[in-house]
């Protein structure tokens, strides 16, 4: 697989794994940090083995969809990952590993090498959001 590259995004988030594992296992919570920009998002979220997802924004004219391959709760989740309208399917691993008082999130994305630099971006916004929304849960504000 040499025309793959993968690129690894880490984000700590302030709670514990099964606080953190919730959050990636429920769509009308991914509705709170995976792309809150765009208002008009809708998710869908099966977290079992051949379960689908999917996130999409007419405003952002974006659109993504997969299969959850393995759940381990809490701690991966392997899934498939096409944008809407790509024929390429890519392989998706997050874990969810605790450190300190909270949990480490990595993401492990297999995909084009020339791909690598906006997913980096991509990951870095949305588990930015997933860490700022769990803060701000723990200090009461919502």
């Amino acid at each position: 697989m040499d025309d793959t590259a993968e690129l690894v995004v880490t984000q700590q988030v302030a709670a514990p794994r099964e606080e953190v594992w919730a959050l990636w296992t429920d769509a009308e919570v991914w509705a709170r940090w995976w792309w809150p920009h765009w208002p008009d998002s809708r998710y869908a979220v099966d977290a079992r083995p051949g379960g689908a997802y999917h996130a999409r924004s007419v405003q952002g004219q974006a659109g993504v969809e997969g299969t959850f391959v393995a759940v381990e709760a809490p701690r991966a989740l392997e899934l498939t990952w096409r944008w809407d309208g790509a024929g390429t399917e890519d392989a998706v691993i997050v874990t969810l590993e605790p450190e300190g008082d909270g949990t480490l999130v990595t993401v492990r994305h297999r995909t084009d090498p020339t791909s690598t630099d906006d997913y980096r971006t991509g990951w870095e916004f949305v588990l930015g959001n997933l860490a700022r929304v769990v803060a701000e849960g723990r200090d009461g504000h919502h």
